[in-house]
């Protein structure tokens, strides 16, 4: 509601023409209140924070619903069809981290296809969620394959911490039984990666 108050002080004020709107979402919600307000706007930018799909999402946006943030997505993306005066822009933004890092292509491919371009936000806190913790010599077996070079330099910036993956590996196992989830279904290439180092890590109350 303060929202839609502040967009139309801004109209009445004779100032949205030359007014851009910014929205961040992960698209759990449509903006079905906004939309008329929005048509009297010079231009609505809205982003969506996408940092896997399918059972990824789940995962990471637990308890979210993947069917419906594609339907809501979709419900955005008509928004230029149904007020076309609005200079619209939409773009995907992804969270990279190490609990990703060996499969976020494949969202960041939907992302480019669905809404033309993807921003990556590269996860550097907390610690143990760091790429870089990757061990070394597995860096080297993916970073051939990556196709985004930001990603791939990022993931060699610096040496692996083994100490911060082990913490990462306790943190995600706790986060499975709490949620009753399975981190290897959900990533399957970044589990492949981590397997090695997985069952060293038992004591779930050392960190």
């Amino acid at each position: 509601k303060k929202h839609a108050i502040l967009l139309k002080k801004i109209i009445n004020a004779d100032r949205s023409k030359n007014t851009t709107l910014f929205y961040s979402t992960n698209g759990q919600q449509i903006g079905k209140h906004y939309e008329e307000l929005w048509s009297k706007f010079k231009r609505v930018e809205i982003f969506f924070s996408i940092d896997g799909i399918q059972e990824q999402f789940e995962y990471l946006r637990w308890p979210g619903d993947w069917d419906k943030t594609v339907k809501n997505i979709d419900w955005f993306l008509d928004l230029p069809n149904r007020y076309p005066d609005v200079d619209w822009y939409f773009q995907g933004t992804q969270c990279v981290s190490l609990i990703n890092i060996g499969d976020y292509q494949k969202t960041a491919n939907w992302l480019r296809n669905k809404l033309s371009s993807v921003h990556f936000n590269i996860v550097d806190h907390p610690n143990h969620y760091r790429m870089t913790n990757l061990p070394d010599h597995l860096k080297k077996k993916i970073s051939s394959t990556m196709e985004d070079l930001e990603i791939k330099n990022y993931l060699n910036l610096e040496p692996a911490n083994l100490k911060e993956l082990e913490k990462m590996i306790v943190w995600t196992k706790r986060q499975d039984i709490f949620r009753d989830q399975n981190y290897s279904l959900a990533f399957p290439n970044t589990f492949a990666l981590l397997e090695p180092y997985w069952d060293i890590v038992s004591n779930l109350h050392k960190q």
